[in-house]
């Protein structure tokens, strides 16, 4: 109870700067801010990785569907030299060309 006391005294004494400081040092001393840093570089590392993961789902989705309506087309308009062209730069799966073929 005394101990209490006498840091809260102490700490009336001190300017907002001077405990904003002192207590700094203190969470600095016990761990407490690196622990802090690293657990927030690491929500930070996760949340943009998830989000690089997802925008990258979402563009390849998207590019597989025009490359499939490209290939559609190609194919019902018999542009036959067109779409072998277009088949081995479009970097479609086996399992999609073959959809198309024949």
């Amino acid at each position: 109870h005394y101990f209490i006391q006498s840091n809260l005294r102490m700490c009336e004494s001190f300017s907002e700067d001077e405990f904003r400081k002192a207590l700094y040092e203190s969470l600095n001393k016990k761990g407490v801010v690196s622990s802090f840093k690293s657990h927030l570089r690491q929500q930070l590392a996760l949340q943009l990785s998830l989000k690089e993961k997802l925008g990258s789902k979402e563009t390849r989705k998207t590019e597989l569907v025009s490359d499939m309506i490209t290939l559609a087309h190609l194919k019902h308009s018999n542009y036959e030299y067109s779409l072998s062209t277009f088949i081995s730069e479009a970097n479609l799966s086996c399992s999609d060309r073959s959809y198309y073929s024949g």
